[in-house]
């Protein structure tokens, strides 16, 4: 359970959600640990928040990387190329 919260630096929304929530890309801090890059939907004054991912700096710098060797197209549709484990290079 979190007991203390604090947004440190907001770097983007990411998505206007239907229920008037956004989804944001922010640097949090989580009870006093070592602040981390979390993805999560907050509703309009940030009293109310969903469901979220944490990344650390290395694993947004892989997430970042992969993404950048993504072929975006698949989202059309398209099928991926790599079989799961194989890597980013053909989606």
């Amino acid at each position: 359970m979190v007991k203390q919260y604090q947004i440190n630096y907001h770097i983007a929304d990411l998505c206007n959600e239907n229920n008037g929530w956004k989804k944001e890309l922010n640097v949090v801090q989580i009870n006093n640990r070592e602040s981390v890059y979390e993805i999560r939907s907050w509703n309009k004054d940030h009293t109310e928040m969903g469901d979220g991912i944490t990344l650390t700096p290395a694993e947004i710098r892989k997430l970042k990387a992969v993404c950048e060797k993504m072929d975006f197209r698949c989202i059309d549709g398209r099928q991926y190329e790599n079989k799961p484990g194989e890597g980013a290079g053909g989606i």
